[in-house]
């Protein structure tokens, strides 16, 4: 299969970085793909450049796929070797501010195009050894900010549904706001149940498979996930709230001792677990 984009170049090779590699040469096999890691990190069937910049030249498509903490930082190094007209996409969590922070860090002699990219999936694990392929297969991968892209906007979608995507276009509120609460706020639940474990060391014994799941995701990257949940700090508190209100209905519930409402409390909660689509 061809793709529209005659080179793409990604930066950073972690989980996303390198699946997101991965999947497009699983797809698109005379694609040329530049890749850039600051560890050295290298994928097969790929030229692994010596720097960011060297990876972007020429590249119709480059994907930021780094900590959210280093994007002016990578940005200002590519700005000059971009080519003209060239499509920037990032693959981070959060989205406010990103297009400012575009526009004021990239060239716009150069018309570069930027869309903001975020797939909703991923790993605990890290680092491109554990890249996957088929990681995006079946799963919700939001766009922000096409304003002005629309040659562009249909070939990234096209791109995007090859390697088994779903893409959905949203303003970066919403995006912020819905990802808080089905992202963000999980991640911080998983670490919260964690710090609990360790105020009874003897809890670990008899940890179960609902524990395991409910706190699989407290093992990822911490510098990712402090980056994210500091962006995106307005997002995750509101969120927080709603959970906080939550919680004190549980609470109510039980030092009433309102059998009926906790297990209608309960019985709603089944139910809206049960309507999310299991595509995965």
């Amino acid at each position: 299969m061809e793709s529209d984009f005659k080179r793409v170049a990604i930066i950073g090779l972690g989980l996303m970085g390198g699946s997101f590699g991965k999947a497009l040469r699983q797809v698109y096999e005379g694609l040329a793909i530049n890749t850039y890691d600051i560890s050295g990190a290298v994928l097969a069937d790929m030229v692994a450049c010596q720097t960011a910049a060297e990876a972007v030249c020429e590249a119709d498509l480059v994907v930021l796929a780094t900590p959210l903490g280093v994007y002016e930082e990578v940005l200002k190094s590519i700005g000059a070797h971009l080519k003209s007209g060239a499509l920037v996409m990032d693959l981070g969590s959060v989205k406010g501010g990103l297009e400012a922070l575009c526009s004021r860090c990239l060239p716009q002699d150069k018309h570069i195009q930027w869309i903001g990219g975020h797939p909703m999936c991923g790993s605990e694990k890290s680092g491109a050894t554990h890249a996957n392929g088929d990681l995006f297969r079946g799963s919700s991968f939001f766009l922000i900010g096409a304003i002005g892209v629309k040659a562009e906007a249909l070939e990234l979608e096209n791109l995007l549904k090859c390697i088994g995507a779903r893409p959905i276009w949203v303003t970066e509120i919403l995006h912020d706001q819905t990802v808080a609460l089905t992202s963000h706020l999980p991640h911080l639940n998983a670490a919260v149940l964690m710090h609990c474990t360790a105020e009874k060391p003897d809890a670990s014994a008899y940890i179960a498979g609902g524990f395991k799941d409910a706190t699989r995701v407290a093992a990822g990257n911490v510098q990712v996930w402090k980056d994210i949940l500091l962006l995106n700090k307005a997002s995750v508190l509101e969120a927080i709230e709603g959970y906080k209100r939550q919680l004190n209905t549980v609470v109510q519930l039980l030092e009433t001792e309102d059998s009926e409402g906790l297990e209608a409390y309960l019985d709603l909660a089944r139910t809206l677990r049960r309507k999310i689509p299991c595509s995965k």
